[in-house]
């Protein structure tokens, strides 16, 4: 007579075959984490520009010729889990050249975000830069 069930032999191999299907998946989920991450980061410093616009007009309005370091740019911006507001230096912007105002190592990547200040002529300029971070 034949008794309906599992077998261990049918459990082992069940196992057996999760564990493969897991180790194959895992590095791909990680592969597609860090590609989000450089895709937060470029909408980031998009928005940077977007709203680095915004103040310029408003610098110029004021009479600070262009210079945006000192607006409030930072409260009108919706920061990515993995820049906290309080690291980014709009104040170090430079004057005609291009000086970091973000450093940081984000999983395997170092990202630097460099800003050039507004001017009674030109928008201010933000870039980012992105490197293998040394182990």
């Amino acid at each position: 007579m034949k008794k309906g069930g599992i077998k261990i032999v049918e459990i082992v191999l069940l196992l057996i075959g999760s564990f493969i299907i897991a180790y194959s998946v895992i590095p791909r989920i990680k592969n597609i984490s860090s590609v989000s991450k450089d895709e937060d980061m470029k909408v980031f410093v998009k928005r940077l520009n977007e709203a680095g616009a915004v103040f310029w007009s408003k610098s110029l309005r004021d009479g600070n010729n262009g210079s945006i370091k000192y607006y409030p740019i930072k409260k009108n911006l919706i920061f990515p889990n993995e820049i906290k507001s309080y690291e980014l230096h709009i104040n170090n912007c430079g004057n005609g050249m291009f000086n970091i105002i973000f450093e940081k190592n984000i999983g395997k990547k170092k990202y630097l975000i460099l800003c050039k200040d507004g001017n009674n002529l030109m928008l201010p300029k933000f870039k980012l830069i992105s490197v293998e971070a040394k182990k």
